[in-house]
């Protein structure tokens, strides 16, 4: 390897934008979702005070912030004080933007509200409003039972205060939330599309993209890296659903269930994988070309990029590790499917040479992808969309999301990781040795985090009568004219076909999600490039806009915002 291509963070030769840059933009002076400058301080006096915190944490994907958190009848408000210690927290990030000045959020914005966890605790909480923006609140304690009881108390506050005017909120009755919502019945009806279902069972399941500990999770779907033309109608093309990405070969099955079925260690149950399809690490990993995933990679490789032959470069050589190597089994996130930007090192940083001389820039691709990250992910959403998949997708939920996840079912399918990544593998709270907690806390944080279990029972298969990608079963076209329809006045922001039935809660009562006409929060997030979508598929989009990023232009790096980004700026791939 070329030391020399072991370029510090400051050095003039990255052309990028900087963190305090990409934090700026993302949350400017006021998080209002109306126009910032009509804020002033006396728009909080005379307002109730309903709930108060003084030692919150609000959650980013590059840092945790601690400070207060103040509830009036209008306005939410969270002033920072300073930079979480340890974890995954970038303290040159928050000191320069998330440090520099309170957050205002007003209460009438708010739409959606759904309880989280962090670091497997079930302590947190994620605000959604209605410019598309969220927030994570954690409320950390001596005591998880003393954080759980806070949160309950602000949820409760929220509910209160917003009333049938939110279109969502559950705090830990996840399971009941999907059934009332429907979500199910409408993938297998097909009225929804396959990504947009792995989006919301996402979401239901506590994944977000605050939390990089807690990042959305999707399946590699394809296992033909290496032909010329990608061939969707047979099913050579495509990997096991039905089986975790670590055991595609039946070599690999046995390894695994023998290590399994020798486990002697009286104390730590038998498991079958000891790294995680799912890690903040893979993250940074695969968005290393974007910001600001860029300098929350270098920033934990203490100033530098990472060896070149360790970097993401190759998506075929990714997926042969994955299938072959014993501590390599991570699944992909949802940019695979609608982001080309990802793959492109728009920002021409100096990633290195390999042992083999290769200067490593876009990522490598299929060679059916003819050399387009645009192709590329047209066909790799195509084949996400195809029959085969849709056929085959909900044995994969089974093992993510479903009663394949654990226990006896999970063992006899192979899938069962190391303990400390389920939701109760350990007892924090018991732990009267402090060093041991913080090891543990070290490792639920770097090493993987497992979903939220959303079923107990077999998942339904998806009614799929000839061709998914053309029958009109799917409904495509309704359901892409549903992600780009913009109610009018007086008319509700949930799509048509995506109605539900639901009742309120009365904030002392019984838990129950509220009446609520709009797409689900997270799903939002893909809107931004749903037109680049429909221009790779030649349907015309609904409405079309100037100002929105297409997956077809270079170095639109945004996947959650619909702005484009400034002139002359280097790519960056936003976060809310």
């Amino acid at each position: 390897v070329d030391s020399a291509d072991k370029t510090p963070l400051g050095s003039e030769r990255r052309r990028r934008t900087s963190l305090f840059e990409v934090e700026t933009r993302l949350h400017g002076e006021f998080e209002w979702s109306a126009t910032p400058s009509s804020f002033s301080p006396q728009m909080l006096s005379g307002d109730k005070v309903c709930f108060e915190c003084p030692d919150c944490d609000m959650v980013t994907p590059g840092a945790i912030v601690c400070g207060s958190l103040v509830l009036t009848s209008s306005t939410l408000t969270f002033s920072p004080e300073r930079p979480k210690e340890g974890l995954h927290s970038n303290e040159p990030l928050a000191e320069a933007a998330l440090l520099s000045q309170a957050r205002h959020w007003r209460m009438h914005d708010l739409v959606e509200v759904h309880g989280r966890r962090f670091m497997l605790q079930p302590t947190a909480i994620e605000l959604y409003f209605s410019n598309g923006k969220s927030v994570f609140f954690n409320f950390p304690g001596q005591l998880h039972q003393q954080s759980k009881s806070q949160v309950t108390q602000f949820y409760r506050k929220l509910v209160g205060l917003q009333g049938r005017r939110l279109r969502l909120h559950y705090l830990s009755d996840v399971s009941q939330c999907l059934r009332r919502q429907r979500t199910t019945e409408k993938w297998v009806e097909g009225k929804i599309s396959n990504l947009e279902y792995l989006m919301a069972l996402n979401t239901f399941a506590g994944r977000t993209y605050q939390d990089l500990m807690q990042y959305p999770v999707v399946p590699w779907v394809l296992a033909d890296y290496d032909s010329e033309e990608l061939d969707l109608k047979s099913d050579a093309s495509f990997r096991d659903l039905s089986k975790p990405i670590g055991v595609q070969q039946e070599s690999r099955r046995e390894e695994l269930e023998e290590k399994y079925r020798s486990w002697c260690d009286p104390e730590i149950p038998a498991f079958h994988y000891g790294s995680h399809y799912s890690v903040a690490g893979h993250v940074l990993w695969y968005l290393l070309r974007l910001e600001p995933y860029t300098g929350l990679a270098v920033h934990l490789q203490d100033g530098n990029f990472d060896v070149a032959d360790r970097l993401f470069t190759s998506v075929g050589d990714t997926y042969k590790g994955c299938t072959t190597s014993s501590n390599d089994v991570k699944e992909l996130i949802p940019e695979f499917y609608y982001l080309p930007a990802f793959l492109e090192n728009s920002n021409a940083l100096p990633l290195g040479r390999t042992q083999t001389g290769e200067t490593v820039g876009d990522v490598r691709l299929p060679r059916w992808a003819k050399g387009s990250s645009s192709e590329f992910i047209r066909l790799h959403r195509e084949a996400l969309e195809s029959e085969y998949v849709s056929k085959n997708l909900h044995l994969w939920i089974d093992l993510v999301f479903g009663h394949k996840q654990r226990g006896l079912e999970a063992e006899r399918a192979c899938n069962t990781y190391y303990y400390v990544t389920y939701e109760d593998g350990v007892d924090l709270d018991a732990m009267e040795d402090e060093n041991l907690r913080r090891a543990y806390e070290s490792q639920i944080a770097h090493f993987g985090q497992t979903p939220k279990q959303l079923f107990f029972g077999a998942h339904s298969a998806r009614k799929v009568l000839d061709s998914s990608w053309d029958h009109p079963n799917v409904h495509y076209r309704e359901v892409f004219e549903n992600l780009m329809h913009v109610p009018s006045e007086g008319e509700g922001t949930r799509p048509k076909g995506l109605d539900t039935e639901a009742g309120w809660e009365d904030p002392g009562g019984i838990e129950r999600e509220t009446e609520h006409e709009g797409p689900h929060s997270l799903l939002e997030d893909v809107q931004s490039n749903v037109r680049g979508f429909l221009q790779f598929l030649r349907i015309p989009s609904p409405t079309q806009h100037s100002s929105t990023n297409s997956l077809a232009s270079p170095g639109a790096g945004s996947h959650h915002s619909p702005q484009p980004s400034p002139s002359g700026a280097s790519a960056s791939h936003h976060f809310e």
